[in-house]
């Protein structure tokens, strides 16, 4: 079973299943767009988190996608843009979920003193 170049911390699919992802979108770099050389394996987070980015910022087309040095130059830049998406949507979801998580504890913690008020004191106690 060979290993991902991208690989997001949860797999979408089982072990061993993946997609062939372009390094450079075809959409930029339509020279490079079936060849070889731009494909790499990633998981389907992986691919669909890279999506259109250009790691190679506009200078694909001169590119030599047989070097592995460039190859390895462009895999990492990848993964540092899709790594910063992923902090971004982390940071996106902290906070649009704060207030309603705080709205969901107030609601909680009125519901139990509510509750709490109504019990005879007697029934709260433990045996």
């Amino acid at each position: 079973m060979g290993e991902f170049v991208f690989t997001a911390a949860i797999p979408a699919l089982p072990p061993g299943k993946g997609h062939g992802d372009h390094l450079l979108p075809k959409a930029i770099c339509p020279q490079w767009g079936t060849k070889t050389e731009n494909r790499v394996a990633a998981c389907v987070c992986c691919n669909l988190d890279k999506g259109k980015y250009d790691p190679s910022h506009g200078e694909g087309a001169g590119l030599d996608l047989t070097d592995d040095e460039v190859r390895e130059k462009l895999i990492r830049e990848a993964k540092k843009e899709m790594d910063r998406g992923r902090r971004e949507e982390e940071r996106k979801f902290v906070q649009t979920s704060k207030i309603p998580f705080e709205r969901a504890v107030a609601q909680y913690r009125k519901c139990l003193a509510e509750l709490l008020m109504t019990q005879n004191p007697q029934d709260l106690t433990p045996e």
